[in-house]
């Protein structure tokens, strides 16, 4: 029974990761204020281009995690997704037996999330951006998911 229940307490903590990491990506992640795109070498550009398309080039430009990212928004949706069905899978009770355990499957997926979450907080994907809470709660979701991976892992090695 203990080992049952460290596999479903580690996959519900991943799970709830999941979850919390799939929310974040549609939070603010970056964001550059309008004085600093303006003092660039671009300004006069960036005034005309924004008086063309109606935009008040002085707000600041927001991206969320869905906008910021061409591969890493897909590998955190992916991880969020395996984690959550992980979870789902445990706390309904059904027979977990595949060739590959899902704990493991989630725990690396979970990993690489963490790495390419890790490597956009200290290397944003444009220069100048200030973080925002979004990049903080998906690292720490990512986090959670390898986490509760790893815990759920090791009662299954049990």
């Amino acid at each position: 029974m203990g080992q049952n229940r460290s596999a479903l307490i580690g996959a519900a903590i991943a799970g709830a990761g999941g979850m919390l990491l799939l929310i974040s990506l549609f939070l603010e992640w970056y964001s550059v204020p309008g004085s600093d795109l303006l003092d660039s070498g671009l300004g006069d550009v960036i005034k005309d281009v924004g008086a063309a398309v109606g935009l008040d080039t002085e707000d600041a430009v927001k991206l969320t995690g869905w906008e910021a990212f061409e591969i890493t928004d897909i590998v955190c949706a992916a991880a969020a997704a395996i984690a959550v069905t992980r979870a789902a899978v445990a706390l309904v009770g059904e027979p977990d037996n595949p060739t590959i355990p899902g704990s493991i499957l989630t725990l690396t997926l979970g990993a690489i999330a963490l790495a390419l979450i890790l490597y956009r907080v200290v290397n944003p994907p444009y220069v100048g951006m200030n973080r925002e809470l979004g990049v903080w709660i998906g690292l720490i979701s990512a986090g959670t998911i390898v986490y509760g991976s790893f815990v759920a892992m090791q009662s299954d090695r049990e």
